[in-house]
């Protein structure tokens, strides 16, 4: 039975969104739509003071979390939240829903478990999209994740960040 869920796993820094953008090269080598949205890797080296988002459909990207504090602005750790591209992300990944075979979610955590940031659109998604959906979920919230969205552990392709590209691949490839 094809999973409609994959869910890539794995602890802070393992390679989740490495082996997404490996996934997601080939699937779209295949000729797969691939929508939804995906981290911008911060430059070898660099430190990581900013998070950024690549809509996959349109290539353009947005700041989702810096460490410069924004007026009226929600904290989670160390970052504060830029809503306003939350707001921008979701209704990117709602307008890939008629369009992509592979809708991508980098990450689903705390924040959406809190009714923040994809939350919307991945609540849409779960209820309306046709296709494949790919969640990278950090390992201390699987759990949680699982039972925020009521998701059926049966009808999820789970995925360890440790697997090779070409493993991850060919379980993505035989779930077709």
């Amino acid at each position: 039975m094809k999973k409609r869920i994959i869910m890539i796993t794995g602890d802070l820094n393992s390679g989740k969104t490495r082996l997404m953008y490996a996934i997601c090269s080939i699937l779209d080598l295949e000729g797969f739509s691939i929508g939804g949205m995906i981290q911008v890797p911060t430059l070898p080296g660099e430190a990581k003071t900013t998070y950024s988002l690549s809509d996959q459909l349109t290539g353009i990207s947005n700041t989702i979390l810096d460490e410069e504090s924004k007026e009226d602005a929600q904290k989670i750790g160390k970052y504060y939240i830029h809503q306003d591209s939350f707001d921008w992300a979701n209704t990117q990944i709602r307008k890939a829903f008629s369009t992509a075979n592979y809708l991508i979610f980098d990450e689903i955590g705390m924040l959406e478990i809190e009714q923040g940031g994809f939350y919307p659109s991945f609540i849409d998604a779960l209820n309306t999209y046709k296709g494949t959906i790919i969640m990278i979920v950090r390992t201390p919230f699987v759990e949680e994740v699982y039972s925020a969205f009521s998701l059926n552990r049966n009808e999820v392709l789970s995925l360890s960040s440790t697997l090779s590209s070409n493993e991850a691949y060919n379980e993505v490839l035989n779930n077709e």
